[in-house]
C-alpha cells in the first residue's frame, strides 16, 4: 500500500471511528434479501455488537452481498470496512469487493443513504473515490469518477 492509500485509510479510520454497528451482522446482511420476514425480525431483535474495525478481510470477501442486503444503519457501518479493505488489497486481490464499494457509493444506486454520513465521513469517501478513480488498472475508475463528478467532489477536502 502506498503512502497516499495509507493516509486515506487513516482518514477513514478517524472519520468513522465512532460509527456504531447496525443491527445486522455482515453474514446476516449478505443473506437478508433471501430470508423470510420472520427470520429478519429475529435478527433485528439481537443486534450486532461488532464495530466495523473488527471485521476481518476474509469475512468481507465472503460476504460481498452484504452491501446489497443491509438495512441503512448496517450499510453505513459496512462502508468504511469495504473502503479500508479495498485500499489495502485491491491491487493484488481480484475479489469484487473494491468494485462493490465503488458501486455502492455511486449516486445512481444509493444516493438517498449518503445524507446520513457526517461531513468528515463524506470527505473520507471523496478521498477514497478520487484515489480509486486514478486506479483504472485495478478498479472501476469510470464509476468512481462519475460518483465524484455527480456527488462526492463537493465534499472533497479543500487543498491546504
Amino acid at each position: 500500500m502506498d503512502e497516499e492509500a495509507k493516509a486515506i485509510v487513516a482518514a477513514i479510520e478517524a472519520a468513522f471511528a465512532k460509527m456504531k454497528p447496525g443491527p445486522l451482522t455482515l453474514q446476516q446482511a449478505a443473506k437478508a434479501k433471501y430470508v423470510p420476514t420472520e427470520q429478519l425480525e429475529g435478527w433485528y431483535a439481537m443486534p450486532s455488537k461488532r464495530h466495523w474495525t473488527e471485521l476481518v478481510d476474509q469475512e468481507i470477501e465472503d460476504c460481498g452481498k452484504a452491501l446489497y442486503g443491509a438495512d441503512l444503519k448496517s450499510w453505513l457501518g459496512f462502508v468504511p470496512a469495504w473502503m479500508r479493505w479495498s485500499l489495502r488489497h485491491f491491487k493484488h486481490n481480484d475479489s469484487f469487493v473494491s468494485d462493490q464499494i465503488i458501486y455502492a457509493l455511486d449516486p445512481k444506486t444509493h444516493r438517498g443513504r449518503f445524507e446520513y454520513f457526517t461531513l468528515d465521513q463524506q470527505r473520507a469517501i471523496s478521498l477514497f473515490l478520487a484515489y480509486m478513480a486514478n486506479s483504472d488498472t485495478w478498479a472501476d475508475a469510470d464509476v468512481a469518477q462519475r460518483a465524484l463528478d455527480q456527488y462526492w467532489s463537493r465534499h472533497a477536502p479543500a487543498d491546504e
